[in-house]
């Protein structure tokens, strides 16, 4: 073995095992918010083995939790090998396809190879976003393991606008919105029903009002949830401006890109179940919605006179 690759194997063991860690954690406030600590690895481990699931019995939470972080630190040691041979830095873009494509496929890859039906085990969305934290997780040490002098983490932000604008963009609508509920909240319902409500639905799939879940652990994944789909909203915002930057009819093309985005934001509340849209309320929905249109269509106007675009 050359002593390049040699070299490679601690801190891509490490960078795995960061990485696990973070997954690990994420189904932990999960569990922790359903009420039903160590449910995840329980029931992953009875289906690699084959065991009916009972409940978190410890001999498979510990099983599964030996066999997690050897995978783990397994894909940290060949990423760190790929990326040299490729001759590629550590950075974002590989931290997203890494956590979102090969953790993806070694999870399901590894349930389909044990005959388990493996879309039913754990949510797909929870899995996708542990491995996309993961993968990010990941690429970071390796940036700072490999001294890499690319550009990394919020550093980004400083060179490129368009991700800095986004982010920003995001944010404002997304603390409007919060920010609207929680004043309907306190003045209806109880503080933060809203955010319960909503990550009881998505998050840990609530068929009724009656199953709100109020734990901390609920309410913030919710709310990382929301801020990170705000920030892709906030992209598409960002980056339709400076579309319609370029061509006559700013306005009106900027108005019916509003309309738009209004029209997809409440439509999505469609999608919602049935308890949930009639708990919350179609017209606090339709205003939450219209604010954060209206705050983020504002914010971009105003970021746009300051860099000197056209009004």
């Amino acid at each position: 073995m050359r002593e390049r690759d040699s070299g490679l194997i601690i801190p891509g063991a490490v960078a795995g095992i960061l990485a696990g860690t973070v997954v690990i954690l994420w189904f932990l406030m999960l569990d922790f918010a359903a009420g039903d600590p160590f449910h995840t690895p329980a029931r992953l481990a009875g289906a690699v083995l084959g065991e009916q699931f009972a409940g978190a019995w410890p001999r498979l939470v510990v099983l599964y939790t030996i066999l997690h972080f050897g995978v783990f630190a397994s894909l940290g040691v060949v990423a760190a090998w790929f990326l040299s041979a490729v001759d590629v830095n550590p950075g974002l873009v590989p931290g997203v396809i890494f956590g979102a494509v090969v953790f993806n496929a070694v999870h399901y890859g590894g349930l389909l190879f044990a005959g388990t039906n493996f879309l039913t085990v754990v949510p797909v969305g929870h899995v996708i976003a542990a491995n996309l934290l993961g993968g990010l997780l990941m690429m970071a040490f390796l940036h700072r393991a490999q001294g890499s002098d690319s550009e990394f983490g919020w550093r980004i932000f400083r060179k490129n606008t368009l991700l800095f604008e986004s982010l920003a963009t995001g944010l404002v609508g997304a603390a409007v919105v919060a920010s609207w509920f929680f004043l309907i909240d306190i003045v209806t319902r109880v503080p933060f029903h809203t955010p319960a409500a909503l990550g009881s639905a998505i998050i840990l799939g609530a068929k009724t009002p009656a199953e709100t879940q109020f734990g901390p652990g609920v309410i913030g994944a919710y709310t990382f949830l929301h801020i990170a789909a705000f920030w892709a909203a906030g992209f598409f915002f960002v980056w339709l401006a400076r579309q319609a930057e370029r061509a006559e009819g700013f306005w009106v093309r900027s108005v019916a890109v509003l309309v738009l985005l209004e029209i997809l934001f409440f439509g999505s509340a469609a999608v919602m179940s049935d308890w949930l849209v009639a708990n919350l309320g179609w017209l606090t929905i339709l205003v939450a919605n219209g604010l954060a249109v209206l705050s983020m269509g504002l914010w971009i106007w105003r970021r746009r006179l300051e860099l000197g675009g056209r009004p």
